[in-house]
C-alpha cells in the first residue's frame, strides 16, 4: 500500500513537471515567432528604404511577412502539440509495462 501511494506522488509530480515544460515551450515558441516576425519586418523595411518599391511589390511584401509570420508561429504550436501527444503515448506504453 505505502509503495503504491509514492508511485502516485512521483507520477503527479511528473505530471506538474511536463505541464510546466509545455509551458515553456509555448512560451518559447511565442518569442521564437515575435523575433522572426520583427526581423523579417525590419529586413522588409530596410529593402523599402532602399528600394522605393511601388504599392503592388509592398503589398506582396507585405503578404509574404503575414505568410511567414504566422507559419512560425502555427509550426512551433504544432510541433509542441505533436510532441505532447508522442511523448503522452510513450508515458502510456511504458506504463502498461510497468504494469505487468
Amino acid at each position: 500500500m505505502g509503495d503504491s501511494n509514492y508511485y502516485k506522488e512521483i507520477i503527479n509530480k511528473l505530471e506538474k513537471l511536463t505541464k510546466k515544460e509545455y509551458i515553456l515551450f509555448a512560451l518559447l515558441g511565442i518569442q521564437i515567432s515575435f523575433l522572426v516576425g520583427v526581423v523579417i519586418f525590419t529586413l522588409f523595411v530596410f529593402l523599402e528604404m532602399l528600394g522605393h518599391f511601388s504599392s503592388t511589390v509592398r503589398t506582396v511584401l507585405f503578404f509574404i511577412f503575414l505568410v511567414l509570420f504566422i507559419g512560425t508561429f502555427l509550426y512551433l504550436i504544432i510541433s509542441i502539440s505533436l510532441e505532447k501527444q508522442i511523448i503522452t503515448k510513450l508515458q502510456i506504453k511504458s506504463a502498461r509495462i510497468s504494469h505487468l
